[in-house]
């Protein structure tokens, strides 16, 4: 069966008309329990199933229906290479907060299934680009967008930022070898 714009218009009336005679109730959030919560409708044929989430539940809920596996995967791997941006800065990085397919490649031996792989994730990437997740600075490496960060927090909140401290314990070995450098150099 087909659902047509006008069958989620009328499904989303008939909810609003059901919501203000009081037969249907306002509820928190399904997921987290957030106050504020929003309908997600289950049936469009029936308006008296529907969920309630809250936007950032309703995203992550709507973002892993229509995300593969291989793009939560490089979501992932921007969000990692997002958090590192200030390290990267601080390194002098070519292009900071960017990742690339050819780190991702090596550990493929087999040429044929390193080549598989690589359509796999340019097709990933492409998808990527296309909902407005990622962007290319540069011929081969990409970042996220603030919408593409937004979204792979949602996705993954146990990936964090790095502290003031973890940054200043990555930092250490190099400045010291600059410092050295810069002794012996003159």
């Amino acid at each position: 069966m087909i659902i047509t714009p006008l069958d989620k218009e009328w499904a989303r009336r008939e909810t609003k008309k059901l919501i203000r005679q009081g037969r249907l109730k306002p509820k928190p959030c399904e997921i987290c329990g957030a106050p504020k919560a929003d309908i997600q409708h289950l049936n469009y044929n029936n308006p008296r199933r529907v969920r309630w989430l809250c936007r950032g539940c309703r995203a992550q809920a709507h973002a892993n229906g229509r995300l593969s596996a291989l793009q939560q995967q490089l979501l992932k791997i921007g969000l990692m290479c997002y958090h590192r941006t200030p390290l990267d800065v601080a390194l002098e990085a070519a292009f900071a907060g960017c990742f690339g397919l050819k780190g991702l490649m090596r550990k493929f031996e087999d040429r044929r299934e390193r080549h598989r792989r690589r359509s796999a994730f340019g097709l990933a990437v492409a998808r990527l680009i296309k909902r407005g997740l990622l962007g290319s600075p540069v011929r081969g490496r990409w970042r996220l967008t603030l919408t593409g960060v937004e979204l792979a927090s949602a996705l993954y909140p146990e990936i964090k930022p790095l502290t003031k401290r973890q940054l200043k314990e990555q930092l250490a070995p190099t400045l010291a070898l600059r410092t050295a450098i810069k002794k012996v150099l003159g």
